[in-house]
């Protein structure tokens, strides 16, 4: 009998191992690099305990942090494009300036993060938590967000006794009840004299009912009102899945020809006025002094702008118009320039290590004598540009 027990209790230390090892599924080299180097991307760190890690300028593209704990983490200005965190612990993180681009934030904890200035492009958020989580000046575009769910109809087994009974009913009485005629003239009647006498009514009530709701549901911790609640009014404007309409102030005319002209619009004509109204193409100065003060323009009109010398180590650049800029001697060193349109820009002499051109447009660029070690050149358009005396050692294309 000692023996059976024995074997037993092997065979559950054996399993309760098996199950350990399946949980805590990151590699422990990759979690390694990332303390040496602050670097892990495409790592697997899946599970991962990251609890109040100091993890800021960390560079973790693509990294699987499914299940992670980081709650209380300090990720201030890393770089998480295209990285997955379903289901991962980030309550209470540090998450300012992050780059967040097409990140998984599917059923993620972010109660009280901060995501103030942090770009979340095409970012994932369907049933996070975004209960006190801050979003100040944060790029939502392109980001999703799941609506409530529709209330569903009563299930079937519900209503079915009753049918059954009514069922019952009509076979004890099979003859049928008597037709309600006197009732349905008198109805019909009244109805047809006062729809006849009943003058168009102004639409202020309505917009009296429907004003309070908006209001209430706004302030709801952790919904899609809340997270548009707490976005600023220009990048509100910018998100797309959760469209907020304002209450109108009169009663709309009423129009005897048909709106025709509405669908007369194009998907072109629609785009160029929404690229046209987005409110960070201003002034190039105005972009600049934003870029200096912040270390950081995603999407911002840079063209012909004087940055010759500037210090702008892992700045965020990207998608930025810099076209004709002058970037000669500047500090780029692990700057983020992903999509940037960098025609006829001057890079000579700069400091681009470790810099991300992806699919990043460098036509005509004047790239001379400039130190690209360990740059990231993948889908960039290199086109008429000159590289000549640059350090090209360990360019990943």
């Amino acid at each position: 009998m000692k023996r059976i027990l024995a074997a037993i209790s092997l065979v559950n230390c054996f399993v309760l191992a098996v199950g350990l090892k399946t949980v805590s599924a990151f590699d422990q080299s990759a979690l390694d690099a990332l303390h040496d180097v602050n670097t892990c991307v495409n790592c697997d760190l899946s599970h991962a305990n990251l609890i109040n890690a100091d993890l800021r300028n960390a560079n973790l593209t693509g990294a699987n942090l499914q299940y992670a704990n980081l709650a209380g983490a300090n990720l201030q200005m890393a770089v998480l494009d295209g990285a997955d965190l379903y289901r991962a612990n980030l309550a209470g993180a540090n998450l300012q300036m992050c780059d967040f681009a097409g990140t998984n934030f599917k059923e993620a904890n972010l109660a009280g993060s901060k995501l103030d200035g942090a770009d979340m492009y095409r970012a994932e958020l369907a049933d996070a938590n975004l209960q006190a989580a801050t979003f100040e000046a944060a790029y939502l575009k392109g980001t999703t967000l799941e609506k409530p769910a529709p209330v569903s109809a009563p299930a079937p087994e519900a209503v079915a006794p009753a049918v059954e009974e009514n069922r019952q009913v009509v076979a004890r009485h099979p003859e049928p009840a008597p037709q309600p005629a006197p009732v349905e003239e008198t109805v019909s009647k009244p109805v047809q004299v006062e729809v006849a006498a009943q003058p168009v009514q102004p639409a202020m009530p309505v917009a009296a009912v429907v004003e309070p709701v908006e209001k209430s549901a706004s302030t709801t911790p952790g919904s899609a009102d809340h997270l548009l609640a707490v976005m600023s009014p220009e990048k509100a404007a910018d998100a797309e899945t959760v469209p907020v309409v304002a209450a109108p102030e009169a009663a709309a005319p009423i129009v005897a020809e048909p709106l025709v002209k509405i669908a007369e619009a194009s998907v072109a004509e629609v785009e160029e006025e929404v690229v046209a109204a987005d409110p960070q193409v201003i002034d190039p100065k105005a972009n600049l002094e934003i870029l200096l003060a912040s270390n950081r323009c995603v999407e911002c009109n840079l063209r012909g702008v004087d940055l010759s010398g500037v210090k702008l180590k892992n700045a965020v650049l990207e998608r930025a118009d810099l076209t004709g800029a002058n970037l000669a001697d500047a500090n780029l060193k692990g700057a983020n320039l992903k999509g940037a349109k960098c025609m006829d820009t001057t890079f000579e002499g700069a400091n681009l290590d470790g810099a991300d051109f992806y699919k990043a447009d460098l036509t005509n660029a004047n790239l001379r004598k400039a130190d690209l070690e360990g740059a990231f050149l993948d889908g960039a358009d290199l086109t008429g540009a000159d590289f000549t005396g640059a350090d090209m050692e360990e360019v990943k294309k």
